[in-house]
């Protein structure tokens, strides 16, 4: 018979592996909730709240108020019946996702949101209340105004006591429903959330750390997270281990990760330090996120929006802030700059013979030409219609060696436009056809240097000294000068 003191010190010992067990898994959901990038609260089935993230409190205005055991229709009374409806089908057993929701937040702006509605269950296969998920995707919805990456944290904390030896039964069970339960949580979300040890081994593997990478967690666990980094970035994973063995937060750090078919893709990355019950640092939880989309949607922007669609040349608003920079370097170094205005003299008998489609062909020869005339430093525009601008930067400190330069490169510009072209297109029938084309450009210059001479002044001026060139016979090259346009012989 074994003695009742053994019988005892062995509800002891699995009582203690259960209570470190559950500490490691309340301190992996702590920073879980504190950092992921999404905001979250648990009710029971009368919709009292259980649990609930710092990004939640933020959104609904609930500051430090205590609401764990309040119903949040107790502190909404106000709330649409329609959502009243959604917590119902979610109490049902009902997986509601929503991509795109617009909001009216209580300060008066509006929030656009993704969210999700999901039952968690009991150990007893009960449904014991609903989990909602929502992810504020307001800044995509606002790409034009510069997509701003996204700051969701949440935070929550879990505390459980057991004092009484007859207690520990009931303890036990009640950690592995809290265990499910925030299983239940890491697994539903869309975000890779990975912990490893300090030397980088990977100890957990979510459903969404499959998803974004590849692997499965039985390819992962065990792994060094290594295999997940390109060769140029291997070292940031020691970087960002030394910051957490300094016990420093890393959120949102940007960078570059490898998914198991070999593609690269952008993630966001925060990182946090797991300690044990004892307070000692042993690892890190790591949530990672896919913005391959969100970054290219900002590329495109940024093409869209400094970008001319035709050409792919910088257009009027990226020529102005480069232009803006010229004049800021000339007044430090005391070098002239230049701008060109050019038009082509006979692009709208193109147009009208050929049409617009053979027209756009031209203007992007002529653009391809002219990136062969110019240098790295310098800047080529479109301006619009016909008409480009080209920006000289760091000609000379003396004005008539910077126009010597500066007319050296037009006059390079004008006899490289001026050969024939020959546009190649698609006739109705489906055939290629090739025409020949004459065109010819004139073109105004306007030299500045440190002066106090607005861009848009500078801009006139070449603009008025191509004038000039139409006016003298097309096909020219024309400086603009303070009292007249004075002829640069071609």
């Amino acid at each position: 018979m074994v003695p009742l003191v053994g019988i005892v010190m062995t509800k002891i010992t699995n009582s203690q592996q259960v209570h470190k067990s559950l500490h490691a898994s309340e301190e992996i959901l702590r920073l879980l909730l504190e950092h992921a990038p999404a905001a979250l609260a648990m009710f029971d089935k009368k919709m009292r709240y259980l649990a609930v993230s710092r990004r939640w409190r933020e959104d609904y205005f609930l500051g430090d108020r205590n609401v764990i055991g309040v119903s949040h229709y107790e502190i909404f009374p106000e709330i649409q019946e329609n959502w009243k409806s959604v917590h119902c089908r979610g109490l049902s057993g009902e997986v509601i996702r929503a991509d795109e929701d617009r909001f009216e937040r209580m300060d008066g702006t509006i929030q656009w949101l993704r969210w999700e509605v999901l039952p968690w269950h009991l150990s007893n296969g009960a449904i014991g209340g609903i989990l909602i998920f929502s992810e504020d995707i307001t800044r995509y919805k606002q790409a034009e105004d510069e997509i701003r990456h996204m700051n969701l944290v949440l935070e929550q904390r879990v505390e459980e006591r057991t004092s009484q030896l007859t207690e520990e039964i009931v303890a036990r069970k009640q950690s592995e429903q809290i265990l499910k339960q925030y299983a239940a949580i890491i697994e539903s979300s869309d975000d890779a959330i990975i912990s490893k040890s300090l030397d980088g081994i990977i100890t957990s593997w979510n459903s969404g750390a499959e998803r974004i990478f590849g692997y499965s967690r039985e390819e992962a666990l065990g792994q060094s997270i290594s295999f997940l980094i390109p060769e140029q970035y291997q070292q940031e994973e020691v970087m960002l281990l030394e910051r957490i063995r300094n016990g420093d937060f890393v959120n949102h750090y940007e960078t570059v990760r490898r998914c198991k078919a070999g593609k690269l893709i952008d993630v966001s990355v925060s990182l946090s330090p797991i300690h044990d019950q004892d307070g000692n640092l042993t690892g890190a939880s790591k949530i990672a996120r896919d913005i391959t989309e969100h970054k290219r949607l900002e590329d495109q922007v940024h093409q869209l929006a400094f970008y001319d669609e035709l050409t792919n040349l910088p257009n009027r608003r990226l020529l102005n802030d480069r232009l803006s920079q010229a004049m800021a370097a000339g007044r430090r170094s005391g070098y002239y700059g230049a701008v060109m205005f050019l038009d082509l003299d006979n692009f709208k008998s193109l147009n009208d013979m050929h049409g617009h489609a053979l027209g756009d062909l031209l203007l992007a020869e002529v653009a391809r030409r002219l990136k062969s005339c110019v240098r790295e430093i310098d800047t080529l525009a479109r301006f619009g219609g016909d008409e480009f601008v080209v920006m000289l930067s760091e000609l000379d400190t003396d004005k008539t060696k910077s126009k010597i330069e500066a007319n050296i490169i037009a006059e390079k510009i004008r006899n490289c436009l001026s050969t024939p072209y020959r546009l190649t297109f698609k006739q109705e029938g489906g055939n290629d056809a090739t025409i020949e084309h004459q065109c010819t450009a004139s073109i105004g210059v306007v030299l500045f240097v440190d002066h106090e001479d607005s861009q848009e002044e500078i801009l006139k001026r070449a603009d008025v000294a191509m004038y000039q060139a139409k006016v003298a016979g097309r096909n020219l090259i024309r400086f603009y000068d303070a009292k007249s346009c004075v002829a640069a012989s071609p």
